[in-house]
């Protein structure tokens, strides 16, 4: 446990972990014996036999009980610096494009076969596509593989995402689902499994030993923010949306009227207000705030529609609805322990158990929001007097409904199949979404006390560092994620695999 904590000291500031060992107040360990420990596996792109057993033995896969095995893949890339490094223990350089050993050949072949008088060179990465296993009913998160990449297609994902679970499955482990964003790439991975339906958002899983799906997840933290964004360009920001449903406006000017109401300049009320977490930045976006998930929520909630209903508006009901069911989606999606919504007053944020409540939270996902969007989407195409492209501008884009549409029908599905499993007392639907890989993309910024934009050798280096420290790395104090909590906190006091010490001979 001190070896972990020293490990992740040193990766925020290798100076301050130096200074604090030469004071002599705590006799710390040296750079030299933390680095035996973090290089017991060598810090490389792409699946490895090593990284294999650094997970099983983090996981205790040989002794913990089957229903503890089930995980979820996630995944999801990050930008990085261009940038060569030399490897003077394999002699390579380190920077390239490597997306697997199948997709690179298929490049290579591909370009070969394209008629052209110059050789194509060789890519540097400007993304790390990192692959991060998330326990289901454990708090197992691990950096697993990282692929550095430039562009991705569906069918170099299909490769890799399947080769993930074929490792995953093979060391013992339950892969029940993938989750990722709404990237085109990401949906067309999932069309590749269409077999029949419009929809798909489960398939079979050929390597599980029992009759298994596997459950496809589009992560709820960014369809909120999809539809946060749909919500600001109608009437507001770009204007490429005009929302409406039933005759009325969902208009961002509504949001905005509101908040000049209880919260500008103007306003006359003073000390409480019924808007007390709005500000100016969940009003007036920009390409930052855009991509902060807790502006989202805090527009889409039960705060802001309680102001609606206080204004009593007849042309805000739909924008009042509008922000109820979504503001019940996200905590139905983002239930994180078993304390949470007693200390909040929120029952949607419950976890799932084998009762009636629970029931009860399914179909409202399957008889009220699905039947929402249904119907929203039908009005749109009914307006035949605009055309086809105004049309769309009435409801949310194609993407995030898809989206949604996705998520609710795995979610549902997954909490039946995992409910009914021996020993399994509650689901926790947080342990489905990103928030892990987006916590680990923020801890290799942190490394160094900063490092925004980190190459390929820092960041695998940095990986294998983060697969050591495990669940005793500290948690980045900024980022696009809430911080990890738990409800109790289990120290792992089982020895740390070290590499052993070649001495030199004379």
């Amino acid at each position: 446990m001190i070896i972990r904590w020293c490990l992740s000291l040193k990766l925020l500031s290798s100076a301050s972990y130096h200074a604090l060992r030469s004071s002599n107040l705590v006799i710390l360990p040296s750079e030299r014996t933390l680095r035996d420990y973090t290089n017991i596996v060598k810090a490389k792109t792409g699946f490895s036999t090593g990284i294999d057993a650094q997970l099983c033995h983090e996981a205790n896969i040989d002794s913990i009980p089957d229903h503890e095995k089930y995980v979820c893949l996630v995944f999801d890339e990050v930008k990085i610096k261009e940038d060569l490094v030399f490897d003077k223990h394999s002699l390579e350089l380190v920077g390239f494009v490597q997306i697997g050993d199948i997709n690179t050949h298929l490049s290579k072949f591909e370009s070969c076969s394209m008629p052209q008088k110059t050789p194509v060179a060789p890519q540097l990465a400007t993304h790390m596509l990192s692959f991060m296993v998330s326990g289901i009913m454990t708090d197992l998160q691990f950096p697993y593989v990282s692929f550095p990449c430039s562009t991705i297609c569906g069918d170099q994902l299909y490769s890799m995402v399947w080769g993930c679970i074929r490792r995953l499955e093979t060391c013992g482990f339950k892969v029940l689902a993938v989750t990722c964003d709404g990237a085109s790439s990401n949906r067309t991975f999932m069309k590749l499994h269409q077999s029949g339906d419009n929809l798909t958002y489960k398939t079979i899983n050929p390597y599980a030993n029992e009759d298994r799906p596997l459950f496809f997840i589009s992560d709820p933290s960014h369809l909120i923010k999809t539809v946060r964004n749909c919500w600001a360009n109608s009437y507001g920001h770009s204007y490429t949306r005009k929302l409406k449903i039933n005759g009325q406006d969902i208009s961002w000017q509504h949001l905005v009227d509101l908040y000049k109401a209880h919260r500008g300049p103007d306003c006359a009320t003073l000390g409480l207000s019924i808007l007390p977490k709005l500000k100016w930045e969940h009003i007036e976006l920009n390409s930052y705030s855009k991509m902060r998930v807790d502006l989202a929520a805090q527009v889409l909630s039960t705060t802001v529609a309680e102001a609606f209903a206080y204004e009593n508006s007849p042309h805000t009901k739909e924008t009042e609805r509008f922000v109820r069911i979504f503001d019940k989606f996200f905590d139905l999606m983002n239930t994180r322990n078993t304390k949470e919504f007693v200390l909040k007053r929120k029952p949607n944020l419950a976890p799932y158990i084998n009762n009636p409540e629970t029931e009860e939270r399914l179909k409202w996902l399957q008889d009220v929001f699905l039947p929402y969007l249904d119907e929203w989407e039908a009005y749109a195409h009914a307006q035949e007097h605009l055309s086809s492209a105004e049309q769309i501008k009435l409801c949310l884009s194609q993407e995030t409904l898809q989206g949604l549409r996705i998520t609710v029908h795995a979610f549902i599905e997954l909490v039946r199949y995992l409910l009914k499993q021996p020993r399994v007392v509650y689901v926790l639907s947080a342990k489905l979404s990103q928030d892990c890989v987006e916590s680990f993309f923020g801890k290799q910024r942190m490394r160094g006390g900063y490092c925004e934009n980190p190459n390929v050798s820092s960041f695998i280096s940095g990986a294998q560092s983060l697969r050591v420290q495990s669940s005793t790395a500290i948690q980045p104090r900024t980022g696009n994620c809430r911080l990890r909590v738990v409800d109790d906190v289990c120290i792992d006091d089982r020895p740390l695999p070290k590499r052993k010490r070649i001495s030199k001979k004379k």
